[in-house]
């Protein structure tokens, strides 16, 4: 344990001083006396890095005791738990051929119709949806059985929110078919009026759905080997008549979150249901997690995924947070 700590020093000190020289010595010290230690330490039976989730039924507040001999929770905070996304991706980057946005050109309130133009052009012209039928006929189909999101539980989510946020800007990673979309549309455009959702998707599938023939089929692969499930989410959206709420942008995770980035869009809510790898979860969590609005809410679907669940925990302990979980969903509060 005090090898690791004396580690997650060196790279504080290191990214704080944004020189590699005290990151040399630091990691030339650190081997000499990982050499040292490592006779006479067992990680694996390192207690105080081990931990397990237990739930609190009446609160739903999970809280973290030690524990030495659980093989999830060793993998979860082995050392390597202790590499920071930051320094594997940078989470203020944006695209160096588009200037971001200046501060004094930052809108107060982030429109459906601002973020259309932006990607696609004006909607009162080019509404995307008005061309939702010209290359793939679909019929409304909402039977994709994996989305826990209900309406109480989004009603919930939303009530956490700090008392001076008020809900304009929700975004969603991971969409699929648009089931949990149409549930907090349909509550956005009801009580929210003027508040809108942009659905962050490739609609490509992951690998859980190309590797598994049940959930396969929900992808509509096409004869030539390209999933048409956009096409379905359209679809579906048009039937609910959320198409002024509810916002597509076919791109990747790391690109929606760039995207918001450069245009210094801050949602109050943020709902990650995309990559269920571990790894690539915990990245995303640090994305987003930088760019909701303080005091605003991060939370996701599949806490029973052993991959999530891992991530996440890693990721409430790097920020010290507290992690709700409600049936299969997590919830985590930015401060304020």
């Amino acid at each position: 344990m005090l090898t690791v700590s004396i580690e997650f020093k060196i790279r504080q000190i290191a990214r704080f001083l944004k020189c590699s020289v005290p990151l040399f010595i630091g990691s030339l010290l650190l081997y000499v006396f990982t050499y040292e230690v490592r006779s006479t330490t067992n990680y694996k039976n390192d207690s105080i890095l081990m931990e397990n989730v237990t739930v609190d039924l009446n609160s739903s507040i999970l809280s973290f005791h030690s524990m030495s001999n659980d093989p999830e929770v060793e993998d979860c905070y082995s050392l390597k738990s202790l590499i920071m996304p930051e320094e594997i991706i940078d989470l203020n980057a944006v695209n160096p051929s588009h200037k971001p946005i200046h501060p004094s050109q930052v809108t107060k309130v982030v429109t459906f119709n601002q973020v259309h133009s932006i990607l696609y052009g004006d909607p009162s012209t080019k509404l995307i949806y008005n061309y939702t039928r010209k290359y793939f006929q679909k019929d409304l189909d909402l039977s994709y059985p994996h989305t826990f999101l209900q309406r109480d539980l989004f009603f919930g989510v939303i009530r956490k929110l700090h008392q001076s946020l008020k809900v304009q800007f929700v975004v969603e990673v991971g969409s699929f078919t648009g089931n949990s979309a149409i549930r907090m549309g349909s509550i956005l455009k009801q009580s929210y009026p003027g508040s809108f959702l942009l659905c962050i998707d490739t609609w490509l599938g992951d690998l859980n759905m190309w590797i598994n023939k049940v959930v396969w089929n929900h992808l509509s692969v096409s004869e030539d080997g390209r999933p048409t499930v956009y096409y379905q989410f359209l679809e579906n959206i048009l039937n609910a008549n959320l198409t002024d709420t509810v916002l597509p942008a076919s791109m990747t995770s790391l690109t929606g979150a760039r995207f918001l980035r450069t245009f210094r869009f801050h949602p109050q809510i943020i709902y990650l249901d995309s990559s269920h790898e571990q790894g690539e979860t915990l990245i995303e969590l640090a994305l987003y997690w930088n760019l909701l609005e303080a005091g605003g809410i991060l939370f996701g679907d599949d806490w029973i995924w052993a991959a999530v669940r891992c991530d996440v925990k890693k990721f409430s302990h790097i920020h010290r947070l507290q992690i709700e979980v409600v049936k299969n969903t997590w919830i985590l509060k930015k401060p304020f």
